[in-house]
Formats: structure tokens, C-alpha cells, sequence
């Protein structure tokens, strides 16, 4: 097998494994009403998408059922606004008791 069609499957099946892994921490974090385990699940998520260089201010209100946070996106994503709107969405179908508002932040440093 040609190398670059290994490290498609290779990175393809690390997303599902990570996916897999969001899914099992969300119920987890549903069950135990645990903020911590939903961030770690938020987390995850977040590292489907390469864009997404950091999260930050993460609140979670387990009772209001509502997440909010920061991101910070390459410059190089032209269409950001519609990437956190892909991730808002992923993330609803994924716990759909929440619902989430995602800031996009910038980061102006090298």
C-alpha cells in the first residue's frame, strides 16, 4: 500500500476512534452531570478539525443545559463563521440536550 493511502486510513480511523470516544465521555458526562467530562468531550470533538488552533472559556451550566467557549481558527480558514457554525452543529447532534454558543476569537500573535 502506497504511503500517502496509508495515512488516510490511518487519520481516518483516528477520527472515529476519537468520535467514538466523544460519544462515550458524553454520556458519561450526561449520567454524572459532570462538567469536566463534557469539556474533555467538547475537546475531542474539537480535534476533528485542524483549523481550530485552541479553545478557551469554556462554561458549561448543566442545569440551563448551555456550553459556551472561545475558539481560535487559523487565519488561513477563510470561511470561520461557517466552520464554528459546522462544529455548533456536530456538537447539538452529539448532545442534543445542550445548547451551544461558540465565540470566534482571534489570535494576533506569531
Amino acid at each position: 500500500m502506497d504511503r500517502s493511502k496509508e495515512i488516510v486510513r490511518v487519520s481516518i480511523v483516528g477520527i472515529l476512534v476519537n468520535l467514538f470516544l466523544v460519544a462515550v465521555k458524553a454520556v458519561i458526562g450526561f449520567l454524572a452531570h459532570s462538567t469536566s467530562v463534557l469539556l474533555d468531550a467538547v475537546q475531542k470533538e474539537l480535534t476533528a478539525y485542524p483549523s481550530v488552533l485552541q479553545m478557551h472559556g469554556f462554561y458549561a451550566d448543566t442545569e440551563k443545559k448551555a456550553v459556551s467557549f472561545d475558539i481560535v481558527m487559523d487565519f488561513a480558514e477563510k470561511h470561520q463563521a461557517e466552520m464554528a457554525e459546522i462544529i455548533r452543529t456536530s456538537l447539538t447532534e452529539q448532545f442534543p440536550e445542550y445548547h451551544f454558543m461558540i465565540v470566534l476569537d482571534k489570535d494576533f500573535t506569531n
